[in-house]
């Protein structure tokens, strides 16, 4: 029994140790984040970027958890295959055929992402304090808009594996929907989940740094419509923000 009451209270000394220990802050982060995805086919880049805000409990001198909730835009840049029918003055294809070119595909796609990172402070002092960190957390992305757009202003048919639909025909004209782009869109997840992982430096005036990594654990595109691109893609980010707390 003395030993059982010995212990609690060790417990709840360190608890209230860890307590007493404990600061909050609270602000502002922005920034840039550069999106690749990788595909068995196709490479997607883009560069947008990021706001939102952070609140942030040290604990102890080592030790601080940050969750966050900003408003992040990602996307995706490509180069894609154009089917179409040939034009009736080509004299190298008869009336009627297909032809391929080539044209820009960009997707961009707005989300609220939601981090909860967890840092820890390096015993390395840097001008004068120790606010060097290395940080690591999952994070929880929920789309709510998209916007795709081409070169190609005509909204013909994409190639198969965009659209799901291999019909270059219809009624003997060719096969002409504007959703066939959005369905590239369509099929991307809504939701996804990723982990993070940085280093960053939070200076005692506030002011803060992160180099991020972002690795995608959810697919970009859902494996069970029947437009998904690739079941295997997943996308990849780096971020680099900036941070204001109080």
């Amino acid at each position: 029994m003395k030993k059982l009451l010995l212990a609690l209270s060790l417990v709840c000394a360190f608890a209230l140790e860890s307590v007493a220990q404990t600061e909050f802050h609270w602000g502002f982060k922005g920034g840039l984040n550069f999106t690749t995805v990788d595909s068995d086919a196709d490479d997607f880049q883009a560069r947008m970027g990021q706001w939102g805000v952070l609140c942030r409990w040290n604990i102890g001198e080592h030790f601080a958890i940050q969750p966050e909730v900003f408003y992040a835009r990602t996307g995706f840049r490509s180069l894609k295959k154009l089917i179409k029918a040939a034009p009736a003055h080509d004299t190298m294809s008869g009336e009627g055929s297909l032809q391929n070119e080539w044209f820009h595909l960009q997707l961009l796609s707005d989300n609220i992402q939601i981090p909860v990172i967890f840092k820890y402070y390096l015993p390395v002092n840097l001008f004068g304090d120790k606010g060097l960190n290395i940080h690591a957390g999952p994070l929880f992305s929920q789309r709510f808009d998209y916007k795709i757009s081409t070169s190609d202003h005509e909204g013909v048919l994409l190639d198969p594996a965009l659209t799901g639909n291999g019909t270059p025909y219809v009624d003997g004209m060719p096969y002409r929907e504007n959703n066939t782009i959005n369905n590239f869109a369509r099929a991307q997840n809504k939701t996804q989940f990723h982990i993070v992982t940085g280093i960053g430096y939070d200076s005692p005036t506030g002011i803060g740094v992160d180099i991020r990594w972002q690795t995608g654990i959810t697919p970009v595109w859902n494996s069970s419509s029947k437009h998904c691109y690739n079941k295997n893609s997943h996308d990849r980010i780096w971020a680099i923000c900036f941070s204001y707390t109080f």
